[in-house]
């Protein structure tokens, strides 16, 4: 893996890339019922953590999990 310092055009795909990743899934979540809810998204951030842990999150309503 490149220690290499970041560069603007890296800087800038990597903002396109993390708003792509948020416009799909926020797509995806905004019309789904509220039996999809779970911890993917906690899961895939431990993941890019390095350390992947599930852990099982607090339920919230729906909407506000969305947001």
């Amino acid at each position: 893996m490149s220690t290499a310092p970041a560069t603007a055009a890296g800087v800038e795909l990597f903002r396109h890339t993390l708003a792509a990743l948020a416009c799909r899934a926020g797509k995806a979540v905004r019309s789904a019922p509220a039996e999809f809810a779970g911890d993917l998204m906690d899961w895939t951030l431990s993941i890019l953590k390095g350390t992947q842990a599930w852990k099982d999150s607090r339920p919230i309503e729906w909407d506000e999990e969305v947001r």
